[in-house]
């Protein structure tokens, strides 16, 4: 007899009941007070994943070496979530204009290099700035900058960090091929 999630045996397909991790837990907390309560918190997670075997569900932005291959999920690609992502995105559309959030996006080595260094820099002055120096230098999207107060503002250490990790790590990959793959959702 399957259940009402089918035959798979759970809505990620996966037949084995995975052990709840903290994050699980708390997204299932947060969903509940939604439905209940009407509260809306959020925790966002501002680390860049090294090991795919580190994340928990597929709302993951992907960084690899080289063009896009057709692939998803590789060894050696970077991982970061798409919210947070969304933090690092205005700095990378302001060099590369043709970024797509919702496609598979391949960075040339000149521009990127653009990215990064402006990664690194905003990165710096970021724990010093006000709320509106923030988002000028995040150069955020529309929707960002309604949630300034509550993302930008309390988590600037963690977006500056996640921007100097991003920064580093591209760096590495273009020490490897001319080009890197930014593959949205």
């Amino acid at each position: 007899m399957g259940s009402s999630l089918g035959d798979e045996g759970n809505a990620w397909g996966n037949s084995t009941w995975q052990k709840p991790t903290i994050r699980k837990t708390l997204i299932v907390a947060t969903c509940y007070l939604q439905l209940s309560f009407g509260v809306r918190y959020r925790v966002m997670d501002y680390r860049v994943f090294h090991n795919k075997a580190e994340l928990d569900s597929t709302a993951y932005m992907e960084i690899g070496p080289g063009k896009y291959s057709g692939a998803h999920w590789q060894d050696g690609f970077l991982f970061i979530a798409e919210d947070a992502f969304g933090m690092a995105e205005g700095v990378l559309v302001k060099h590369f204009p043709s970024y797509d959030h919702f496609a598979m996006n391949d960075l040339p080595k000149d521009a990127g290099r653009r990215v990064t260094s402006e990664w690194r820099d905003v990165a710096g002055r970021l724990s010093s700035s006000s709320g509106e120096q923030a988002q000028a230098a995040l150069n955020l999207s529309a929707s960002y900058r309604t949630r300034l107060e509550s993302d930008v503002v309390p988590h600037k250490s963690e977006i500056a960090s996640m921007l100097r990790e991003l920064a580093d790590a591209c760096d590495k990959l273009y020490e490897q091929q001319e080009w890197v793959c930014i593959l949205g959702m």
